[in-house]
């Protein structure tokens, strides 16, 4: 999925030459496709080159020291937290939902996040690296349609896993990544959680899409079939949690079922007393959905086992 092997040789040399980090996504596609939009939103758009250029110039010191990110605006959230991981820092994002929490002192390289606060007070999550904590995401790429540079928009906000990873993922794919606050014209994906997808078909923002990913909220099976339609896309659902990363991806196949689909590679989910037990390589365990294993393996949920209320879709837990 990250393109023929060339482009995985061009991203190897890059990983040799700036290190391993988005920086060496960002590169490659700069050597090669110097003037392809890497990002637009509101304010304009940024080329590969342009994106290279900015990072360069933010001079974020190599230290062992944590960085915290805290911009609002999402294009200089995003281009912070790669800068810092370009230099090898570890990062705290806050994002506008940090509040207070400026405690939060990551221990090594890599992101920490904050989950939403439905089960109590935010939480710090670092997103793990390694071959067993990749699993899921590649296993993600994987099931997903074959995109060659897409153009990839979503209205969800940076400073959370969901959203940030969906960027690294445009950017492996040597797309175009789109912050959506308003008409985006026809894209080959658009993700985001249920409430900002069916505001987004109210407001006429997107003309088509080949592909809908949506996560972060129980996907109705009306708007499924209003995605389907107006869109005229193919509607997948992703499911898991800012502690675990994503647990399972259904399908437009699993999505008519009813289902979040299976498990993908690396997670084991098991069902105790109507509750689903999930683990993965970025959380032992996790307890949090209530749910069944049907008979082709794929989840079905039917609740939270906390009684607890996601509103609106803007909460992490339990859904990414």
């Amino acid at each position: 999925m990250l393109g023929s092997p060339s482009r995985a040789l061009r991203i190897t040399a890059a990983v040799r030459r700036v290190g391993p980090s988005p920086l060496a996504l960002l590169a490659a596609t700069a050597e090669t496709h110097p003037r392809r939009v890497a990002w637009r939103d509101a304010a304009g758009q940024l080329t590969y080159a342009e994106v290279v250029r900015d990072l360069r110039r933010r001079e974020i010191p190599p230290g062992r020291g944590p960085v915290t990110v805290r911009a609002a605006d999402p294009r200089d959230l995003v281009l912070d937290v790669v800068a810092a991981l370009a230099a090898g820092r570890a990062v705290a994002v806050l994002g506008a939902r940090g509040g207070r929490l400026a405690a939060v002192t990551p221990v090594r390289p890599g992101v920490t996040f904050l989950t939403s606060g439905t089960t109590g007070a935010p939480r710090a999550h670092s997103l793990r690296s390694g071959p067993a904590a990749l699993r899921p995401y590649l296993g993600m790429i994987g099931r997903l349609p074959r995109l060659v540079a897409p153009t990839v928009a979503s209205p969800s906000q940076p400073d959370h896993g969901h959203a940030f990873l969906l960027v690294l993922l445009t950017w492996a794919l040597s797309g175009t990544y789109v912050q959506a606050t308003g008409p985006v014209g026809r894209v080959d994906v658009l993700s985001g959680v249920p409430v900002q997808l069916r505001d987004a078909l109210d407001a006429g923002w997107c003309d088509g899409a080949q592909v809908v990913v949506s996560g972060s909220d129980v996907l109705d099976p009306a708007l499924a079939r209003r995605l389907r339609h107006d869109l005229g896309a193919a509607v997948w659902d992703a499911y898991g949690a800012t502690e675990t990363g994503p647990v399972s991806l259904a399908t437009p196949v699993d999505v008519a079922a009813g289902t979040v689909g299976r498990p993908l590679p690396g997670v084991t989910v098991r069902e105790r007393d109507g509750v689903l037990q999930v683990t993965t390589a970025a959380m032992r365990q996790f307890l949090g959905d209530r749910g069944r294993i049907d008979d082709a393996g794929r989840l079905v949920l039917t609740g939270r086992a906390d009684e607890r209320v996601v509103s609106g879709g803007e909460v992490m837990l339990p859904k990414v």
